[in-house]
């Protein structure tokens, strides 16, 4: 690679990009505790969201886990998040509760929003970007944040994608980019920056207060510590509520809507009286609702032309703006009807995706919180047959 001249007053190096990278890897790799203060950027043009927050971030990586490799202890304005190994619990003043988890999965593990960009992330996928011979290092010019000077680095990433937890997942035709700051004091991380596909946006963290050989009380890694009065709720418990409040909708009459619909036009429930009407209630970028999209393409093929309607709504947005490039994007097949709000909390949807059957009396005959195929498809036909 070429050759970088950095002139100090008292000699000249040499460096190239690969000695850059590899001692910022290598001081990583030496680190067994890390501490720092990040500020978290999200910016989604397509929904206008343009987010900052901000947190304490403790990682230790001498962890025998085998879920994620290290515990984390995450402190921000609304609570914590913390997993030490085992066991995982966040805790929300808001809501005065902790949801704990004495076995929690690699997914919930690596879902919390400050393991995204996070250093955990740089020290896990950057070893594997320098070996691909398909990634592009791109080294630009020097540059200077919050007084401190860096090496950046433009990184392309050919048919795939940064998923949870630092994995690089395989999407055809898919180019991820990023940048990356490493600081010249110490051969850090300073920043780093996703940018979200066709320029819809970017993800980026900075990194503020670096300390490492550091140590964590041992106390705060349980939530003995925390505030007697808060709810202890299990995450299986909190899930198993969710549900019960969704099937418990089974036999009772659908609240009627009116929504639009973003190809025009509107559409009432009680105007579809001659069909067995499936709803699923939704939000851009959710990763059940995406993994979803195929299997309820196939649904509406297999199930329309015998009389079922299948409609998507929108619950988040207040408008349709992004909606059809979304929709086109994710191939969604289905209509899709938006400003769907109210009707959410009509339904006592909170979360995604949700999924109503509702027979031609208007009576719900099936609901889940969570795609569960092979119990849809059963409801469908056993009131398919029944039209």
């Amino acid at each position: 690679m070429a050759l970088i001249l950095t002139i100090s007053s008292f000699h000249s190096l040499v460096y190239s990009e690969n000695e850059i990278l590899n001692k910022m890897i290598s001081n990583l790799n030496s680190i067994e505790t890390i501490e720092y203060n990040t500020d978290l950027r999200q910016f989604l043009k397509e929904q206008r969201i343009d987010t900052l927050n901000t947190a304490f971030c403790f990682f230790d990586f001498t962890s025998s886990d085998s879920l994620i490799g290290s515990k984390y202890f995450f402190s921000y304005s609304s609570g914590y998040n913390v997993f030490n190994g085992k066991a995982q619990f966040i805790c929300e003043h808001n809501e005065k509760n902790i949801l704990y988890s004495n076995a929690p999965s690699g997914y919930l593990v690596s879902s919390s929003w400050y393991m995204l960009n996070s250093i955990y992330v740089i020290r896990k996928v950057l070893p594997k970007l320098i070996l691909d011979s398909t990634v592009t290092f791109s080294r630009q010019k020097d540059t200077v944040l919050n007084n401190v000077t860096c090496y950046k680095f433009n990184i392309l990433v050919k048919d795939k994608f940064l998923n949870l937890g630092g994995i690089l997942s395989t999407a055809k035709g898919i180019n991820s980019n990023f940048t990356l700051l490493i600081s010249k004091n110490n051969y850090l991380p300073k920043q780093f920056t996703t940018y979200l596909p066709n320029n819809s946006g970017f993800i980026q963290a900075t990194y503020n207060d670096i300390k490492t050989s550091v140590v964590l009380a041992d106390s705060l890694w349980n939530y003995d510590w925390l505030p007697k009065g808060y709810i202890r709720i299990s995450f299986e418990d909190f899930s198993k509520g969710i549900r019960t409040t969704t099937t418990m909708k089974i036999g009772q009459q659908a609240a009627d809507w009116t929504l639009p619909m973003v190809s025009g036009n509107t559409v009432r429930l009680t105007e579809q009286k001659s069909n067995l009407v499936l709803v699923e209630f939704w939000f851009p970028y959710c990763g059940a609702c995406i993994q979803a999209i195929p299997e309820i393409n196939k649904i509406q093929k297999e199930f329309g032309i015998k009389g079922l309607k299948v409609y998507g709504i929108e619950f988040q947005k207040q408008d349709y703006d992004g909606l059809i490039e979304y929709i086109e994007k994710q191939k969604i097949e289905y209509p899709i009807l938006y400003n769907g709000k109210q009707a959410a909390k009509d339904y006592d949807v909170t979360s995604a995706p949700t999924f109503f059957l509702i027979n031609k009396k208007g009576k719900i005959v099936y609901a889940s919180a969570g795609f569960i195929k092979a119990d849809l498809v059963t409801a469908i036909k056993e009131n398919i047959e029944k039209q």
